[in-house]
């Protein structure tokens, strides 16, 4: 349903960047490279704008605006004004400016109420009402209020995905028994009384989400902590509509609260904590359209051990049905036991509402520590049943790393290694299938057409530039995610970087230089490839740009040298578009990111080279001398 929403807006967008190219050129003098650094441009800004309004806006606004754009454009490039385009116009403004268009629109994604985790199962069970919704940064937000046996609380939900429930005070809760007897809670929310220190005790949350265990350690009584939640517009929703609701847990003292990265704030404050918490920590579905989580890979752990004052406590959990083997609770074990730290782990309750907890600790604590990590155990087994240790030892244990977060991630459970081979054997046959007709379809329109080279030469430069385009893209979007940690962050920085720098590239390199521009790019990329593993981010990613740099002006040089078959260049650049988007989406999660890394350079590698080879035997007309054609580059 998803893809087949949004298949009549990529096609739209395909015949508005075609037609967009040939009125361009018609502008500039038959000359694509300023069209196409234009065009670049245009992207970047795009690309900037949609992230910096998706949380005021919502992301149905901004597609209402972009096909808004598509109309305007179809206007000013129309001779005369047509009644009927106006009216569409007029539609499009009226979408965007009704109240009401967000939550429409996001209905129709939305799960039915046999689905539990959605927001229309709570409504249903739970008399569930809406408390809040609204565009977050990363996801469409809806906080629900429900009635849980006469109990009320709050359910946070990303793009419908249950993710938190926050449980409230009521009248006469002032103590950690008064909230226990109140209700039903699971073992997990007692770990903070039960592990934190009576006095000075701090703690680090790491997906604080709606407070939960931030209440929980006010309760018992810690004097330092600090709630580091990814979403922004969970904590705005919370200390600003919502604060009285949600009992002010992010707005008074003892928390501080910080939004963004959790493993970057780490990196950047050496305080040490004693209790740490991940609670429910990358488990969002959103992560499978993802490479990967950076939080739980053997460096990050390392980094939270690091974090863990002497004595101290790691603590782990997250829902056992997005886990039924146990297969990353005892990766996540043995990780913890190879850098250092003792641990036990217990499931309680089972299917759907079972939840993993794995504690890990310091074995240098003081006699009081060690108490209360006994009375922690003691009191675990009264309403959960611990993992045999033998479960918890995985045979040929390899820790997952930062160059395959992919594996760290809960999500692994839901689209398997084999699951994400078989999807990309499908596709990529679809691909295939797909280029051969263009092929042959193609080569019978453009056999009376002489070209600059062999039809099937030029046909095959198209697709490695489609290719080289996409994957050098994404090269840099995973370069950044590596020192970034945020793969959305990483995304919206790498893309404008990229589409502004090849558009540079396009306007700025001259005609004369196209050749040495060209080899001094595969030098870079040889120098990248070389060393990028060993240097810091920032280094590495400046030998990215010469490379970026020359990607711009692969497609336009071909496009002014081929003025009857451009429909043909585009399309099989299209087609190698899409085969560089299915490595770029797979390769990362099956082999690793340096695997990704060596495909997109040798992408880049066989495409300068083809592209060496075309420029040199059509130096006379790609270098605009008198002996070129009318459509040669020329400045």
């Amino acid at each position: 349903t998803f893809a087949l929403m949004y298949l009549p807006f990529f096609a739209a967008y395909g015949a508005a960047e075609y037609a967009g190219y040939l009125a361009g050129t018609q502008a500039f003098a038959q000359r694509m490279r300023p069209v196409y650094g234009l065009f670049l441009f245009g992207g970047a800004a795009a690309f900037a704008l949609a992230a910096g309004l998706q949380q005021p806006l919502g992301v149905p606004r901004l597609l209402v605006a972009a096909v808004f754009l598509v109309g305007v454009a179809r206007l000013l490039m129309s001779r005369r004004f047509r009644w009927y385009a106006g009216l569409e116009l007029a539609v499009l403004a009226g979408l965007a400016c009704w109240p009401g268009f967000d939550g429409v629109f996001m209905n129709g994604f939305k799960l039915g109420p046999n689905t539990q985790m959605s927001t229309a199962s709570h409504r249903k069970k739970d008399q569930g009402e809406t408390a809040y919704a609204g565009w977050g940064k990363y996801a469409y937000l809806e906080i629900l209020h429900l009635q849980m046996g006469g109990r009320p609380s709050y359910m946070g939900f990303y793009n419908d995905c249950n993710m938190w429930q926050f449980f409230p005070l009521i009248f006469g809760e002032g103590s950690p028994a008064d909230y226990w007897r109140s209700f039903r809670v699971p073992p997990r929310d007692r770990v903070p009384f039960w592990l934190l220190p009576k006095q000075h005790g701090s703690v680090a949350l790491i997906g604080s989400g709606g407070g939960r265990e931030v209440l929980e350690c006010r309760l018992a009584g810690a004097e330092r902590i600090l709630a580091l939640e990814l979403e922004p517009g969970v904590v705005q929703a919370i200390q600003g509509p919502l604060a009285e609701d949600f009992d002010r847990v992010y707005s008074e003292p003892p928390v501080e609260v910080r939004t963004g990265d959790a493993r970057g704030y780490l990196e950047r404050h050496p305080e040490k904590f004693d209790l740490i918490m991940l609670m429910s920590v990358g488990s969002y579905p959103q992560l499978m359209l993802e490479p990967g989580n950076m939080i739980r890979t053997i460096e990050a752990f390392r980094l939270l051990v690091d974090h863990v004052a002497p004595g101290g406590s790691l603590v782990i959990g997250y829902d056992s049905y997005l886990d039924k083997e146990g297969v990353l609770l005892s990766q996540y074990n043995q990780t913890l036991r190879q850098l250092g730290l003792e641990t036990y782990a217990c499931n309680q309750g089972g299917g759907r509402g079972g939840s993993y907890l794995l504690i890990a600790f310091r074995s240098d604590g003081t006699p009081e520590q060690n108490a209360r990590r006994d009375r922690a155990r003691v009191e675990l087994a009264k309403g959960a049943e611990f993992v045999p240790g033998e479960a918890l030892e995985v045979a040929d244990f390899h820790p997952i790393t930062d160059d395959r977060p992919y594996l760290a991630g809960n999500i692994r459970n839901v689209l398997s290694e084999d699951d994400l081979r078989i999807m990309g054997g499908k596709l990529g046959g679809v691909v295939v299938l797909v280029g051969l007709v263009l092929v042959v379809l193609l080569r019978h329109g453009l056999a009376r057409h002489e070209g600059p080279v062999r039809q099937t030469v030029i046909l095959g430069l198209g697709v490695l530039v489609g290719a080289n385009f996409m994957l050098l893209e994404y090269l840099c979007v995973i370069h950044l995610f590596r020192y970034l940690f945020i793969y959305y962050d990483a995304l919206i920085l790498a893309m404008v970087a990229f589409l502004t720098v090849s558009g540079l590239g396009s306007f700025l390199v001259p005609a004369r230089a196209l050749v040495g521009t060209v080899a001094a790019a595969l030098g870079f990329a040889a120098l990248y490839w070389w060393g990028s593993a060993d240097w810091g981010g920032l280094t590495a990613a400046l030998l990215l740009v010469p490379l970026v740099l020359v990607t711009g002006l692969f497609f336009p040089v071909l496009f002014e040298q081929w003025p009857a078959g451009r429909l043909a260049l585009f399309a099989m650049d299209a087609v190698g578009a899409a085969a560089g988007g299915l490595v770029a989406f797979f390769v990362p999660m099956l082999f690793g990111l340096r695997a990704y890394a060596t495909v997109a350079l040798t992408v880049f590698l066989l495409t300068g080279l083809a592209m060496l080879l075309f420029l040199w035997r059509r130096a006379p007309r790609v270098m605009g001398t008198k002996s070129g054609q009318e459509l040669a580059l020329t400045r």
